[in-house]
């Protein structure tokens, strides 16, 4: 669907792609000759040979290298930007280009190469880049990987490694969205869940599905059903994996049984499905799938092999009853013991007198022979090799062997029947693999939808567990929460407090939050964020009523990465996170903004803030939903946009020496930060609390600064016990110096 959006005249890929992918895309576009470029090249591992056509073209998977395609990105020049240095050029064009994702990179660097290399003759120089952005041929919700950060979508913490010691290479999910969300009983809802929340769905009709499903799944009455459902789910198996393995003919025993398990899970869902009286999309969708085809390869699976046996003997086994040939071979085989007992108690007496010791043996692609130890002695008494009824076949590690009339009837009656079992099997268990390889499309879309009714089903947990509710989805509508809660942070606290937003033509598009430290504003903020982001999941949301819109994108400036090997400072990583986000954001988009301005002066990063929300408030209802925190108290001043953006701030009480937090949203301004009250909670020594409180005065009101007693005295004590170390105790000079010392003292 994708391609057909974008129509394009090649398609490139690497030479290392999967060769299900290549085979798709031909499918695709009907084009047998699939590959364009009539050329040879080396690749990684072989040389690949290139036919004409009109459609795909097949390069090198060295052009894809990460490395390499970031310098060839990183070379272009942005249309009206000059850099005067490489590190500003960088600069500059990450703010533009998001060099986090591995993918983008590879596929824009090794389309410039490709131009670079084919192209060069339309104007004898480097092609001319005339505009840079993104392009979503799906409507969904973009984040950057700032903001998946920021947002706490994932976070993976580093763990010691059970196998090596002192080694932090075991990465573990923490804290997260997706570790809250990710009850799934399968390792393809889990895989299809990170999917979900990397690309959340930007249309309306997706989203009210996933509600409509989520809001039966999550219904009190249909809980036994939907139990059913989770039953069945845990039977789904990496399917895409054991496809692939049955495609290199590297299947195990255990695979087939991770196959059968899976057509068991996959039928009885189907069961479930048709019993199913009220209308659900994700069943549905698998309905359509499934067919009688479905069925009956999971019946003739479990007819055919045996597994009992196939575990034992660790190869493909085929059940009784089902050929009756091979179940005579099998009963020969089986026999097989008896019958050369029997054969070698009749045939003893015939045997000459120097056989009185021998064995029936098999050899394969031989066939029966008579086996008999040599020794010298009969080497030299008797010519082994011309004895009568028995034909000397070969000698071996002291061994003769012979064939006589018994042999060759074993060989005609009995044969090779080990080999001719295994022959035989060995068809049934490729016709197997061309049955499941024949519906091999079909079965991977029913997957995916098994998949993704277990992600709704996990979800659906979660939302009963946590008391979330359905949010209204809109399109063009304002941002409006009810008693929103931060949906990590209220499974920390006991009694988390809700907080109302308002974002649009009521509360205006563009907010300004102050408040003290620790006062709740980054969570509010992030809260927003994340109700934002469940919301376009088709999730319910931790509030006791929310109306969200569907929105492109979520842009976050609230943690900052200082980088070593991006030489950026903090201010640097500030204003790039900040650029980006103007670049890309829309009036559909929702930005965040925490703190902007730390790294640099107060004037500084407060007038570089107030310019910022001037602008976007100026743009009124054209503006994104943006939110902005700062303890910059003479920002809100600075603001001469018309209209005025939304000042708010988190609600707090000063009782003599304690500050007294209720994280509440309130309209207006905080004044001030109380940072030495923070402090004092936070158990700073009293000395220096005290002397910045006077440090603070003095700023505030003017006058002296008045000295903090017990500091100047530390200050004192130390130098005087200083100067009695150093001191010439002989000396009575310096002896009075240290005695007046003594006296100066206010102790």
């Amino acid at each position: 669907m994708l391609l057909y959006q974008t129509e394009p005249d090649k398609i490139l890929l690497s030479a290392r792609q999967d060769q299900d992918t290549v085979k798709f895309v031909k499918d695709l576009f009907n084009d047998q000759e699939s590959f364009c470029d009539n050329q040879s090249f080396e690749t990684d591992q072989s040389t690949v040979s290139i036919v004409p056509s009109q459609k795909i073209v097949l390069r090198p998977s060295r052009e894809y290298n990460l490395k390499d395609c970031e310098r060839r990105l990183k070379s272009i020049n942005i249309p009206g930007k000059k850099a005067k240095s490489d590190q500003e050029k960088d600069i500059l064009l990450s703010a533009f280009i998001d060099f986090s994702g591995d993918n983008m990179v590879r596929a824009a660097g090794a389309l410039l190469n490709y131009v670079d290399k084919n192209y060069r003759h339309v104007g004898g120089e480097e092609p001319d880049v005339l505009f840079l952005g993104q392009l979503n041929l799906q409507p969904i919700l973009s984040l950057d990987s700032a903001t998946l950060t920021s947002l706490q979508i994932f976070s993976t913490s580093s763990q010691l490694s059970g196998s090596t010691a002192g080694s932090w290479n075991k990465r573990r999910e923490g804290l997260s969205v997706f570790t809250l969300l990710n009850k799934c009983s399968s390792v393809v809802g889990s895989r299809f869940l990170r999917q979900m929340l990397r690309c959340p769905s930007g249309e309306k009709e997706v989203i009210e599905r996933r509600q409509h499903d989520l809001e039966f799944f999550c219904n009190p009455a249909h809980s036994s059903f939907t139990q059913a459902l989770c039953e069945s789910v845990k039977k789904i198996q990496n399917f895409q994996r054991l496809m692939k393995k049955l495609s290199s003919n590297t299947m195990t025993i255990s695979d087939w049984q991770a196959i059968v398990r899976t057509l068991n899970g996959i039928v009885e869902i189907a069961v479930h499905s048709e019993n199913c009286k009220e209308e659900v999309y994700v069943l549905q969708n698998i309905l359509y799938f499934v067919s009688k085809k479905t069925y009956n390869l999971r019946r003739i699976l479990e007819q055919i092999i045996d597994f009992k046996n196939s575990q034992e003997e660790r190869t493909l086994k085929v059940n009784p009853g089902v050929d009756a040939d091979l179940d005579e071979k099998k009963r020969l085989l089986n026999g097989l013991p008896d019958l050369m007992n029997k054969v070698v108690l009749e045939e003893a007496p015939k045997m000459p007198e120097f056989m009185n010791v021998f064995t029936f043996c098999y050899l394969p692609h031989v066939g029966y022979l008579i086996a008999v130890s040599s020794s010298q002695k009969l080497k030299e008494n008797v010519d082994y090799k011309n004895l009568p009824d028995l034909e000397f076949v070969f000698e071996s590690n002291n061994t003769i062997h012979f064939r006589n009339a018994r042999t060759r009837m074993l060989d005609t009656t009995v044969g090779d029947v080990h080999q001719d079992i295994i022959k035989m099997e060995t068809v049934y268990t490729t016709r197997l693999s061309e049955a499941l390889l024949k519906q091999r499309n079909s079965l991977e879309n029913i997957v995916t939808y098994c998949a993704h009714l277990d992600c709704l089903l996990a979800l659906s947990y979660v939302c009963r567990e946590r008391n979330w509710v359905k949010p209204e989805i809109t399109v063009g509508g304002d941002i409006s929460i009810r008693d929103g809660r931060h949906p990590l942070q209220e499974t920390t606290l006991n009694n988390f407090i809700a907080n109302d937003t308002e974002m649009g033509r009521q509360g205006g598009r563009v907010h300004f939050l102050t408040g003290p430290n620790s006062s709740g504003k980054s969570v509010y903020m992030k809260q927003v964020g994340l109700i934002v982001f469940l919301a376009h999941l088709g999730c319910f949301v931790p509030a006791s009523s929310a109306s969200i819109p569907v929105l492109d994108r979520i842009n976050t400036r609230i943690t900052t990465t200082e980088s070593i090997s991006t030489g950026m400072s903090s201010f640097m990583c500030d204003i790039n996170q900040l650029t980006f986000s103007l670049t890309h954001l829309r009036p559909r988009s929702l930005f965040l903004v925490d703190e902007f301005g730390k790294g640099t002066s107060a004037q500084d990063g407060a007038s570089l803030l107030a310019a910022t929300v001037s602008i976007l408030a100026d743009m009124d209802q054209a503006a994104p939903f943006s939110i902005f925190s700062s303890h910059f108290h003479s920002v809100p001043p600075l603001v001469d946009s018309d209209p005025q953006p939304r000042f708010l701030h988190m609600k707090t009480e000063v009782r003599g020496k304690d500050l007294l937090y209720y994280f509440k949203l309130t309209d207006g301004i905080s004044k001030f930060s109380h940072a030495t009250k923070v402090a004092r909670m936070a158990g700073l020594d009293n000395s220096v609390l005290e002397r910045a409180e006077g440090i603070l005065n003095f700023i505030i009101n003017g006058g002296e600064i008045v000295e903090n007693k017990d500091l100047v005295n530390k200050n004192r004590i130390s130098e005087t016990i200083s100067h009695l170390l150093d001191m010439d105790l002989e000396s009575e000079d310096q002896v009075d110096i240290f005695l007046q010392m003594i006296k100066d003292l206010d102790i």
